[in-house]
């Protein structure tokens, strides 16, 4: 895994499009917290803290923090899932893309309801399956 720092939006752009055209050809894991390049197999993004600017937890962990565009300091929540800020907006989002951000598989038929355990190479969910109305975990 290589992460990858832009100074501003354009050289994000130029950065991520580079390398969606050099790795075009390899296929690579899902990463659940960050979504995928347009027709990307390896090519994933995200908006979060990269600065040392972090707090600790009660359990002695480290929480990045962000700066919201006025001024307030936030937790940049680490979510076994996409997530982004509610000021930034997704640089890939198609108008036209279904909009329905619902943790959802195999067409709806199991909503997640919670994790269990994460990784970045996947993990250990609590659903709901519609079909029989029972819990399950996947």
């Amino acid at each position: 895994m290589i992460t990858i720092y832009p100074h501003n939006n354009k050289h994000f752009h130029q950065v991520i499009s580079a390398l969606g055209k050099a790795l075009d050809k390899f296929d690579g894991p899902f990463i659940l917290s960050d979504k995928r390049y347009p027709d990307s197999k390896v090519v994933h993004y995200r908006y979060g803290g990269i600065s040392k600017n972090t707090v600790p937890t009660v359990k002695g962990w480290s929480k990045y923090q962000l700066t919201t565009p006025n001024g307030e300091t936030i937790t940049d929540e680490r979510l076994p899932y996409w997530n982004m800020p509610y000021w930034v907006e997704d640089p890939f989002i198609d108008e036209e893309e279904e909009t329905d951000f619902s943790l959802s598989l195999n067409n709806g038929r199991y909503e997640i309801n919670a994790a269990i355990k994460h990784a970045i190479t996947g993990g250990v969910y609590i659903a709901t399956d519609y079909d029989t109305g029972s819990y399950c975990i996947d």
